[in-house]
């Protein structure tokens, strides 16, 4: 993520931060402290949860929310 300063009429502009792909990973779940537990699925793990997600007719957040009370329910219980 890139962030510009420009003037109007202008095309070009000046960079005032950019934020590669790791970092705004680790800002996002710092951000979060305690009140939240936040991950990022990549690669083929992501590739997955978007298909079986697609195939459900859920969004990716609502499988691995489900997937995930599910495997504590099953926790529970034993």
């Amino acid at each position: 993520m890139k962030f510009f300063k420009r003037s109007s009429g202008n095309e070009d502009g000046e960079l005032l931060l950019e934020l590669m792909t790791p970092t705004l990973r680790n800002v996002a779940i710092w951000a979060d402290e305690d009140s939240a537990v936040s991950t990022i699925f990549t690669g083929v793990f992501a590739s997955q949860i978007n298909e079986a997600a697609k195939e459900l007719g859920l969004t990716p957040e609502m499988l691995v929310w489900y997937a995930v009370k599910a495997f504590i329910d099953v926790g529970s219980a034993a």
